[in-house]
């Protein structure tokens, strides 16, 4: 932990303090705030965005990813209040949540396990398919995951990003990462039949359930499956 990372730590809790019922308390942990932010040259946006954490999670090796992973990704994080950023280097990829505490945590927690019964399910309906070109499996299989998310973003749809969050995390990605791109994914098309494999993948998405446990501080929103 840095220097900053503790004086900030200390004006954190002169501030949770400051709120006590007792007015001596609170005004005397406000002074100290106060003092340590001036001594330290801190303002209260530096305060604020100390509250914004990033966590890193594995996302496979592909350089593009396909159209269904962002969908993933971008579901996860509306879900829960991040912000996602996709990052590959040295062949080896991964997906950033920045948020709120705890939310990236759980944010990357939940994509964990459905990025995992998702692959699980896709390889299984690609297996499946008999007697066409390994371009056609690729693409079924892509269509099948894509409906897939549709399936699991119905049972999240009631999660929303408060708007202090929204804000504060654009100021953090400001600071952090100014320089962020545009992730291009890998689109399929759907031709002849391939819409039994949009129909299987929508109804095998459906079987996820997101856990509504908004009282829970780290990894204990969990998936059911």
């Amino acid at each position: 932990m840095s220097d900053k990372e503790k004086i900030l730590g200390k004006v954190k809790k002169c501030m949770a303090l400051a709120k006590s019922s007792n007015p001596n308390e609170a005004a005397a942990a406000l002074r100290q705030a106060q003092k340590l932010m001036q001594q330290h040259g801190l303002t209260e946006e530096d305060v604020a965005l100390s509250d914004v954490s990033e966590k890193h999670f594995k996302a496979g090796s592909a350089a593009q990813p396909p159209r269904w992973f962002s969908m993933l990704v971008s579901t996860v994080s509306v879900a829960f209040g991040v912000h996602p950023i996709y990052s590959h280097h040295w062949g080896k990829s991964e997906v950033i949540f920045i948020g709120i505490d705890p939310q990236s945590e759980i944010a990357g927690y939940v994509y964990e396990v459905l990025f995992r019964q998702l692959k699980k399910d896709r390889a299984e309906h690609v297996r499946k398919q008999t007697r066409c070109k390994p371009a056609t499996k690729t693409r079924r299989g892509d269509l099948f995951a894509e409906a897939w998310v549709y399936g699991v973003r119905q049972q999240v749809s009631e999660f929303a990003m408060p708007d202090e969050h929204k804000e504060l995390t654009g100021k953090y990605l400001e600071v952090n990462h100014p320089d962020l791109g545009t992730l291009k994914s890998r689109t399929a098309e759907a031709r002849g039949n391939d819409d039994r494999s949009q129909n299987a993948g929508y109804k095998a998405g459906k079987s996820a359930y997101l856990n509504k446990g908004m009282g829970e501080t780290k990894r204990e929103r969990l998936v059911q499956q």
